[in-house]
């Protein structure tokens, strides 16, 4: 699946920088039409597949941009699946760690 992530990011980046031609109605067509595909390929493999799998299917966010050459915002948009899952989980385990308190915000003690 990541194959078909970067042809597509690519592919959008080529039609801007690459395309000769002097129509720029059908570049900016283009342009959002794989962004458009882009969008809808990222939600459906993000919603139909648990995080932990849609996870492994992808590199780090630096190697997406150093060795895939993707730009950074193309990568940080189809990592957000994993990022906020991975921000979830981070949460989850700092309101156990604050249960542990022997005080509250207010300084007064458990009982």
């Amino acid at each position: 699946i990541f194959p078909l992530f970067v042809l597509m990011a690519q592919q959008r980046e080529y039609i801007v920088f690459n395309i000769d031609t002097p129509h720029l109605e059908l570049i900016a067509e283009l342009y959002d039409n794989l962004q458009e595909v882009l969008t809808q390929f990222t939600y459906f493999v993000s919603t139909h597949s648990p995080t932990s799998e849609y996870a492994r299917l992808f590199p780090s966010l630096y190697d997406m941009v150093a060795k895939f050459h993707l730009d950074p915002a193309t990568a940080f948009f189809i990592a957000r699946p994993v990022l906020l899952h991975e921000q979830l989980i981070r949460n989850e385990d700092g309101k156990d760690d604050d249960d542990d308190d022997d005080s509250n915000k207010n300084g007064e003690q458990k009982q």
